[in-house]
């Protein structure tokens, strides 16, 4: 008897929390609009992401816990749009085997380029994917996302690309906080470049990027050279003074084929991992 009484007291505590992260049928009233507004990212076209952080405003220093939550967009023949519905058949959770794991990738950039937090969330469920930041300074952040939406038969539908602006408030890290804007100087390449990485991990020696466009729109396949042995799932991706942020993807013969959309300076970042230990190198390239 006390156990039954027992586990419905945990039951009736834990039952709000869980509705208060489920979709009602009911249409969401104007605070929860607002609140809806403030943590949906830009920049999808066929879905929709949602940024979900606790605490609301992460702290310098300290944990802090992500929920970046996917969803449909439905345009019905009446014109009106459904964007509540859960996101569904995600390819790492099909039973396809024809389909390859496709996971999301993340990205957390201080607004001056300086921070640079990688991580792959994990897949929950209901198009829920959690992960974990420890950010080191105060000061404007732009969260970066890209996932590969839903299925249709044989149809893949592009990856998307979204993106999410918040700050962290001062805390716990002694570190100056970050600057507002980009105050990149330009980097002379191929000239080797140090690798930064964890305070435990052991010295990852230096690199190149070789072969980078010049001028906007050139394409090129880029060479990583000089990388360690044992380092492994080796990414490049570039962010421009301007914000726009790209992923590159990787060609089989181990280049990758770069272009930038525009002009002006570009912030690079190689990173990898090394037992364990995250490793990551940024170069400025100016692009005419």
């Amino acid at each position: 008897m006390f156990a039954m009484k027992f586990n419905r007291r945990i039951l009736l505590l834990i039952l709000p929390i869980f509705l208060a992260g489920c979709e009602g049928p009911q249409p969401p009233t104007a605070a929860m609009l607002h609140r809806m507004a403030a943590r949906t990212a830009t920049g999808t076209v066929n879905t929709k992401l949602e940024a979900r952080v606790q605490p609301e405003i992460p702290r310098a220093g300290e944990f802090s816990f992500w929920d970046l939550k996917v969803f449909d967009i439905q345009d019905k023949p009446d014109g009106t749009r459904v964007e509540w519905k859960f996101f569904n058949d995600l390819p790492q959770t099909s039973t396809d085997a024809t389909i390859s794991e496709v996971l999301m990738k993340a990205w957390v950039i201080s607004r001056d380029g300086h921070v640079f937090l990688p991580a792959r969330p994990k897949y929950q469920a209901y198009g829920s994917f959690n992960t974990d930041w420890t950010i080191p300074r105060a000061g404007k952040y732009t969260l970066f996302v890209e996932y590969q939406p839903r299925q249709s038969g044989k149809i893949v539908f592009p990856m998307e690309m979204a993106r999410w602006n918040f700050r962290v408030a001062s805390g716990k890290s002694s570190e100056k906080p970050v600057r507002d804007t980009p105050y990149w100087l330009p980097t002379h390449n191929p000239i080797p470049i140090t690798l930064g990485g964890a305070p435990d991990g052991e010295p990852a020696g230096t690199l190149r990027i070789e072969n980078l466009p010049t001028n906007a729109k050139e394409m090129r396949a880029v060479s990583i050279k000089g990388a360690p042995a044992g380092a492994a799932g080796m990414e490049l991706v570039a962010l421009t003074e301007g914000g726009t942020f790209s992923h590159f993807a990787r060609n089989p013969d181990g280049t990758w084929p770069v272009s930038f959309a525009e002009s002006g300076l570009v912030r690079i970042w190689v990173y990898f991992t090394l037992n364990g230990a995250l490793y990551a190198a940024p170069i400025n390239q100016s692009v005419s």
